[in-house]
């Protein structure tokens, strides 16, 4: 393996490792050490790989309540019976498709969640909107996991 897969290797853990230490990393903007095997030891500035680490992420239920053991808890969520889909708000971001980046994942298909569905995203009035499509086009409602990245980091 070359040096630049070990870089990528590299990168990839230290991902992980700041996921794993809830953020903390990212939200104080620490100094991180990667050593790539059989190279010199590099200080990197955290700030350069933050936008590949999301900022919030997490899994909503059907119902519009957020599964508080598979987030990050940085946010709520609700669903608008109205509007016929889901509005996640986040603490201290104010959401933007322009300014953001989010993907949402159905959870498998289950139940309410048939084949054939899919998520698509929007923002308005800095919340990620988020909405369930069946296949015939009928918005639905349905679990699913996302995931919202800062684009200005």
């Amino acid at each position: 393996m070359d040096l630049a897969n070990h870089r990528k290797i590299g990168i990839k853990l230290l991902l992980l490792l700041s996921i794993l230490c809830s953020g903390n990393a990212i939200a104080q903007k620490s100094k991180v050490v990667v050593v790539p095997l059989g190279g010199d030891v590099s200080a990197t500035d955290f700030n350069a790989l933050a936008r590949r680490v999301p900022f919030a992420l997490g899994r909503i239920l059907s119902s519009g309540t957020v599964d508080a053991s598979a987030s990050t808890g940085n946010f709520s969520s609700v669903y608008n019976n109205s509007l016929d889909r889901y509005e996640i708000d986040f603490d201290d971001v104010s959401f933007s498709i322009v300014e953001n980046t989010a993907s949402a994942t159905i959870i498998g298909s289950s139940g309410s969640c048939p084949g054939g569905a899919s998520a698509r995203i929007s923002s308005f009035n800095g919340k990620l909107l988020v909405y369930i499509i069946a296949s015939n086009g009928d918005n639905i409602q349905c679990g699913f996991n996302f995931q919202a990245y800062d684009n200005d980091m």
